[in-house]
């Protein structure tokens, strides 16, 4: 084999080697986006049911505050007494408290999911980055090594 055919076989080789590390980067690139898709859509679902959370606690609060009424009705009782008022302020402040931790929980579930999905792209980016970069460090090195080889 002479030494034409011997730098042809390299040089191809180093250009399958480039194409490989490319390659590479691009299917790594792929996969952190699918999961940044992942991550944006859970997102997405959260605040969603953060919002259903929200309107349905706010809904059996007015269900509890319409007992409390009810209840004080058939005892025969003021309902602008102040121990009414008191009682339904008070089923007001647990119940709005409780909601808010709820959605707030859930919420900040949703923005970790997004959090997630930035560094995904981010880490795909940085993937087809390196596979670049690797891909030139190969084919340097290779055309060093047949230049002066």
């Amino acid at each position: 084999m002479g030494p034409e055919v011997a730098a042809a076989a390299t040089i191809g080789s180093l250009a399958l080697e480039a194409g490989g590390s490319i390659l590479k980067g691009q299917g790594e690139k792929e996969g952190q986006d699918f999961m940044a898709g992942q991550a944006e859509r859970a997102a997405a679902l959260g605040r969603i049911k953060a919002d259903q959370t929200d309107a349905g606690l706010r809904e059996e609060l007015n269900t509890t505050l319409g007992m409390i009424d009810v209840t004080r009705a058939a005892a025969n009782t003021d309902p602008l007494s102040p121990t009414g008022l008191a009682i339904k302020a008070n089923e007001a402040r647990i119940s709005d408290r409780s909601r808010r931790t709820a959605v707030s929980n859930i919420q900040a579930q949703a923005d970790e999911r997004l959090v997630e999905s930035r560094y995904r792209r981010r880490a795909g980016e940085y993937a087809l980055l390196g596979g670049y970069l690797s891909a030139g460090a190969k084919v340097g090195k290779g055309l060093g090594a047949v230049k002066y080889g």
